[in-house]
């Protein structure tokens, strides 16, 4: 299982609501097993279960627990200090240490007061909420669900912008009442009382490299001690490898670093992704586990589908932490910058961007149109509150930051919350700090840098054996520089499209049923809905999009309680 944690802070004076929400916290630790134990320091102030607590002496009375790396020996220092009690957890000392952290990582301290923190970009999620005098926190959305004393109320905004865009925004979660903490921040709870505060200010233009040669060179640099710092102990190296670009890179970094490297690939048989990654692993000498990617139906959110795709591709491999090549082609390929956007945010600014962003749309065919303005109302401010935000001159690197805390914030918050038992920590470098500032600061961010453009540059700056063999480009990118001879297989791209063909059947056979028997808080279309249901059944319509949307909002109103004449009002 991932490392976790759980707590509670009294922020009142009254110890009752504490006390009645500390046996809970204790209950469903030991639901959890042996491996969470749960730390007390003051009894009447707060306290944290976790599975990876680290023991402090008696002098200091600190309990702390990290999940994640921090991937900075400045801060692991720090942390040391606290612990021995060699340092004050003042808010100078804390925000000290949370500034040298380049890692992705959760971080809970309880002492005379409680501190919790989250990594830069916020992509190792804190979940919180307050009720009844108190502060509950986790790094599972599922625990602070189950923990909370109220009913879930849908959040009709997180709720539209994740039918959009994947994810909500901000610190917004479906629940209303539950937060995330966004990245930068962190949280004191003092007696009687919460502050968020922000370590760093992710809304300020960073000061830009003045050429194309300093930003290549800083970017290389920053993606080689991203790998480097985050290699375990030992001379082996478990790694991801698609027959992608981002897993490619890392793998050829540890490769010569001198590490013995098993590399894990989860594809279809004959498909580019699996051939590509074949032939990397032969030129380079590494022992590469393949596994079929099963016929599994898509899931509904790409949350999910990325948590899922990671749990199954690391079964069976050895324990210990594992490279992936998450957010590469988001940071340093710019896949989600198109050069229609460039232009029309040149001249028609802001707005023009935010009705670009807005692409994934609910199909007239569920809702009506007063439902579906309402959703898109909720994207187009959910983005001008995060573009207002961004205190940015260049437009186009204002949406570059907008579309980083949109898509690599949240990508992975699905994957580690969960509570499965065989997840691992992941290695994430191109989440390293650096690299994201290396990428943000960029000479200038236009039609010669995206699509690709920038990163097969920067590949002249890395270890050679990258460029050796053929691997799979992004559809909207520059294709593959190395000669690949005749393609005979798919793309992972066509090869989703063609299981997206095949799942329609039987996620219409489910949209049926619930259309059927369900009882929505909304006027659904459902005898359209059921006619395309039928057509998928017969095999006529075979697109799985719109019974994905269907079954998401099912799980909405099924999960969360929703008032739809309050929403209008």
């Amino acid at each position: 299982m991932l490392n976790h944690f759980f707590g509670l802070a009294n922020i009142s004076e009254s110890p009752r609501a504490y006390d009645h929400q500390k046996s809970k916290i204790i209950s469903e630790a030991k639901k959890l097993g042996k491996t969470f134990q749960v730390r007390v320091t003051y009894p009447t102030r707060s306290l944290l279960a976790s599975n990876n607590c680290i023991h402090s002496s008696q002098e200091s009375k600190i309990n702390i627990s990290l999940c994640g790396d921090l991937v900075s020996s400045k801060s692991e220092k720090a942390l040391e200090d606290f612990i021995s009690g060699k340092s004050a957890l003042t808010h100078e000392n804390f925000q000290d240490l949370l500034k040298a952290a380049n890692g992705t990582f959760a971080l809970a301290l309880l002492a005379e007061e409680t501190w919790i923190a989250t990594d830069y970009l916020g992509a190792r999620p804190v979940y919180y909420t307050a009720q009844d005098g108190t502060l509950l926190f986790s790094t599972s959305y599922e625990l602070v669900k189950r923990l909370t004393n109220t009913n879930n109320h849908l959040d009709f905004q997180a709720a539209s912008e994740e039918l959009s865009f994947g994810y909500p925004m901000g610190n917004r979660t479906l629940a209303r009442d539950i937060k995330v903490l966004r990245g930068g921040n962190y949280i004191r709870c003092t007696s009687g009382n919460f502050e968020i505060r922000q370590y760093e200010n992710t809304n300020v233009e960073l000061h830009a490299y003045t050429t194309l040669e300093e930003s290549l060179e800083a970017s290389a640099s920053a993606l080689k001690s991203s790998i480097d710092e985050r290699i375990q102990p030992g001379k082996s190296q478990i790694a991801l490898l698609s027959g992608g670009l981002d897993s490619r890179v890392i793998t050829a970094r540890l490769v010569e670093s001198g590490q013995q490297v098993l590399a894990a690939n989860y594809s279809a048989p004959n498909t580019l992704d699996r051939i590509y990654a074949e032939s990397f692993a032969e030129e380079v000498g590494i022992s590469l586990q393949i596994k079929d990617l099963k016929n599994q139906i898509s899931s509904t959110s790409i949350g999910n589908i990325t948590a899922i795709a990671l749990n199954l591709a690391q079964k069976d491999l050895p324990n210990g932490k594992l490279f992936s090549g998450d957010g590469g082609g988001e940071l340093l390929g710019f896949i989600d910058i198109q050069e229609n956007l460039l232009r029309s945010t040149a001249e028609f600014g802001t707005n023009a961007a935010i009705e670009h962003m807005i692409l994934s749309r609910l199909s007239h065919h569920i809702a009506g149109d007063n439902f579906n303005a309402l959703i898109i109302d909720n994207c187009k401010k959910g983005l001008l509150e995060e573009f207002e935000k961004l205190n940015f001159k260049s437009t186009s690197k204002k949406v570059f930051a907008a579309y980083i805390r949109l898509d690599l914030s949240r990508h992975l918050h699905r994957y580690f919350s969960g509570l499965e038992e065989d997840s691992r920590e992941l290695l994430l470098p191109f989440y390293d700090r650096r690299v994201i500032h290396a990428a943000m600061r960029i000479f200038e961010l236009g039609s010669t840098q995206i699509g690709h453009r920038f990163y097969y540059q920067l590949l002249s700056y890395l270890p050679p054996s990258i460029i050796q063999t053929p691997w799979q480009s992004y559809p909207t990118s520059l294709p593959c520089p190395v000669i690949t001879g005749t393609k005979t297989a798919l793309s992972q791209w066509e090869h989703l499209k063609k299981k997206n063909r095949n799942d329609a059947r039987v996620l219409a056979i489910k949209a049926l049923k619930l259309t059927a028997t369900a009882r929505w808080p909304i006027k659904m279309h459902r005898i359209s809905i059921i006619w395309i249901c039928s057509l998928a059944i017969l095999g006529i319509y075979k697109n799985s999009y719109i019974f994905k949307q269907v079954l998401l909002l099912n799980n909405y109103f099924s999960d969360y309680s929703f008032d739809m004449d309050a929403l209008n009002k």
